[in-house]
């Protein structure tokens, strides 16, 4: 039996769908769900709903790109991924909801996220050495 890469997109899709509905059937969880459902602004919502779109967007890309390409390379690339975040972060936090960006900045944090972008950067570069 042969299967081709969007034979195992999909199914792997649905299967996290599945599951991911499965969670509703546990009651603890389904109240956890419709209270926090209740309490959440319209904005907060709107966000979450995009990222989602926006993760499963980047998901099936990732997906793609290590079926057309070199492996090694693109899970490389994949770890550029969390100095985007940071920038898009920096960049966007003013329209982001105060209770996302309301957190004392320390200076270890500042540090140790400096030091994470350099290390991923520098094997980024020995990579391609």
């Amino acid at each position: 039996m042969e299967t081709n890469f969007d034979d195992g997109l999909f199914w792997s899709r649905i299967g996290l769908v599945l599951f991911a509905l499965s969670l509703l059937l546990v009651p603890v969880y389904y109240d956890k769900i419709n209270e926090q459902t209740k309490h959440t602004s319209g904005k907060a919502g709107f966000l979450v709903l995009l990222t989602k779109i926006l993760a499963g967007i980047a998901a099936f890309l990732l997906l793609k790109a290590t079926d057309l390409g070199d492996v090694t390379v693109v899970q490389a690339l994949d770890g550029l991924k969390f100095v985007f975040i940071l920038l898009i972060t920096i960049l966007f936090s003013a329209f982001l909801p105060e209770t996302i960006t309301r957190h004392e900045i320390r200076p270890r944090e500042v540090f140790r996220k400096i030091l994470y972008v350099a290390i991923i950067t520098v094997g980024y570069f020995i990579l391609f050495l």
